[in-house]
C-alpha cells in the first residue's frame, strides 16, 4: 500500500510524515510493508493522487481532509483530532504551536513579554467565547466555500486551540515522545527534556 504525505527529505521530515510513521508503528505495521511518498500539501495534488490511484491513502490536514471526505474521494481511517485515535498512539498529543524567543531578550524586557502573552490569552478567550460565524466575520471571510468550510471545521473541532495558553505537562511529555520518534538515531534528540526549554512564568503551567 502507498501512503501520501507532505514532502520530506533525508535531512528534514514533515509533521505529516512523522505522524504517518508513528501511527503505523504503534499499530503493528512494519515500515517495509508500506511505501510512503509525497502527495503535496494542497487540494490539487492530494485529490489528483487519490483519483489517479498513485496512492491508496493520504495523511491530510484540514480543511483538505474534510473536503476529500465530502467529495467521496476518501474515508477516514485515523483522525488525530479523535480522542480515541490519539490515545491509541502515544506522542500524538504533542504541542503543535508555541511562542518562542531568546531567553536573554525576554529576561531583559519582561514587561513586553508579559503584555504579549496577555494579548494571546485575551484572543484565545475571545475565540472560545464566540461562534464560528463571528470569528469568520472578524477574519473578513466572504460568503462562499472558504467561509463555509472554515465554519464547519471550527464547529467540528472547537478545542483545537488552547483555552488559556498554559503549558501542559501531559502535552510536553507527548511532544518529547513525538520528537524522539522523528529522530530515532539521534542521541541528542533521544535525551531531549522539554522542561529545560520552557519558561512558564508568563503563561503558567497545568497538569
Amino acid at each position: 500500500m502507498t501512503i501520501g504525505t507532505h514532502s520530506s527529505s533525508l535531512l528534514a521530515k514533515t509533521t505529516g510524515d512523522v505522524i504517518t510513521r508513528l501511527v503505523l508503528s504503534r499499530h503493528g505495521v512494519e515500515q517495509d510493508h508500506v511505501r510512503v511518498t509525497s502527495a503535496g500539501q494542497n487540494w490539487e495534488s492530494q485529490s489528483a493522487a487519490l483519483l489517479s490511484k498513485s496512492v491508496d491513502a493520504v495523511m491530510s490536514d484540514e480543511p483538505l481532509a474534510s473536503r476529500l471526505i465530502e467529495e467521496k474521494l476518501a474515508f477516514p481511517i485515523f483522525n488525530s483530532a479523535n480522542a480515541a485515535d490519539t490515545r491509541s498512539t502515544p506522542g500524538l498529543g504533542f504541542l503543535r504551536a508555541t511562542l518562542i524567543g531568546r531567553r536573554d531578550k525576554m529576561d531583559a524586557d519582561s514587561q513586553t513579554t508579559t503584555r504579549l502573552v496577555k494579548v494571546i490569552q485575551t484572543v484565545l478567550a475571545k475565540m472560545h467565547s464566540s461562534s464560528a460565524e463571528q470569528i469568520a466575520d472578524w477574519m473578513n471571510l466572504a460568503e462562499g466555500k472558504p467561509r463555509d468550510t472554515f465554519i464547519a471545521i471550527w464547529k467540528k473541532y472547537p478545542n483545537q486551540y488552547s483555552f488559556d495558553a498554559k503549558f501542559s505537562n501531559v502535552q510536553l511529555r507527548e511532544t518529547e515522545l513525538f520528537v524522539r520518534e522523528s529522530e530515532p538515531d539521534n542521541a541528542a534528540i533521544q535525551g531531549l527534556n522539554l522542561n529545560d526549554m520552557v519558561i512558564d512564568k508568563w503563561a503558567g503551567r497545568k497538569p
